[in-house]
């Protein structure tokens, strides 16, 4: 559940809700999700948000993706507080955390063979003030709400995307195509993950995205979008995944939204105030009339 916004030298926390459905035609739920916020973060961290959509028969996808957000959630508390702070130490940090729970999930799957070929998506975000660092990999999907509308942050890695990229496909070919669900890197599938990492800037009433192609697969971005900017966290995520439900729930459906926090109007002000006593200001001309009154009272004259 979402906790209640609390202020943090004048700005208030993130508000993130996580959820996650079996949808209406597969017999289980091989998606997970995982939300930290509050006390469950390290200091200086506002939230850590994860989505992973697991593959792999006879229950073995939704054992890859369990481990994954456990794992992933589990090396981000130990090791963020060490991080580098400036500079890609995030995006470093979480490139060689995909990495080492990528091993984890071989490594189950050597020693069951019941699991072997398991494998799964992940998609990471870590809120830090205005900046969201994050770590992809799959076709999971990362998103931002910001005043120009809806933009998808992430790059999916499926056979039909790299297709569109190379220009052998259109994207409606895409949308409809055989393949459209083969994934060409993920967790699980081999020692190297090829994980993307990067950092964004976020701003006050930002809107942060995450989802399994459960949805994105069904739900057009332009409605996704109108959704996200009408609703809360909370009630976004319960809409969206009731409108992938309505366009047939074909696959399991997570969806994570996080509210980026406003900055009050004191904080604002305060700031200004400050801006004016101790920041570098342009000498401004001083126009006609204070030039004449400069030239009637210089000394000298």
């Amino acid at each position: 559940m979402p906790r209640k916004r609390t202020k943090q030298s004048g700005v208030d926390a993130p508000v993130v809700f996580g959820a996650t459905h079996v949808g209406k035609v597969r017999p289980g739920n091989e998606d997970r999700c995982r939300v930290l916020e509050g006390k469950d973060l390290p200091d200086g961290i506002d939230a850590i948000m994860v989505v992973a959509d697991g593959m792999g028969g006879h229950a073995a996808g939704e054992v890859a993706s369990e481990m994954t957000v456990d794992g992933v959630t589990r090396l981000l508390i130990s090791q963020l507080p060490d991080a580098t702070i400036r500079g890609k130490g995030y995006p470093e940090l979480l490139g060689r955390i995909i990495d080492e729970v990528n091993l984890e999930v071989l490594h189950r799957a050597e020693k069951e063979p019941k699991y072997k070929g398991m494998g799964t998506t992940c998609t990471v975000g870590v809120l830090k003030g205005s900046e969201l660092y994050v770590g992809h990999v799959g076709d999971s999907r990362g998103y931002i709400l910001e005043h120009r509308g809806l933009v998808q942050i992430t790059k999916d890695h499926s056979w039909v995307a790299e297709q569109v990229e190379a220009g052998n496909l259109t994207r409606t070919e895409a949308e409809n195509h055989p393949y459209r669900n083969v994934v060409t890197r993920a967790i699980g599938i081999g020692r190297e993950v090829g994980s993307d990492t990067f950092v964004k800037s976020v701003a006050p009433g930002d809107k942060v995205l995450l989802c399994s192609d459960g949805l994105h697969s069904v739900v057009g971005d332009s409605e996704i979008g109108e959704e996200l900017k009408s609703r809360d966290a909370e009630a976004a995520c319960h809409k969206l995944i009731s409108l992938a439900n309505d366009k047939g729930g074909p696959d399991n459906i997570t969806v994570v939204v996080a509210e980026v926090g406003q900055q009050d109007s004191a904080s604002t002000t305060q700031r200004m105030d400050r801006k004016e006593k101790g920041g570098k200001h342009k000498r401004r001309s001083p126009g006609v009339l204070g030039r004449i009154i400069n030239w009637l009272f210089k000394p000298n004259r």
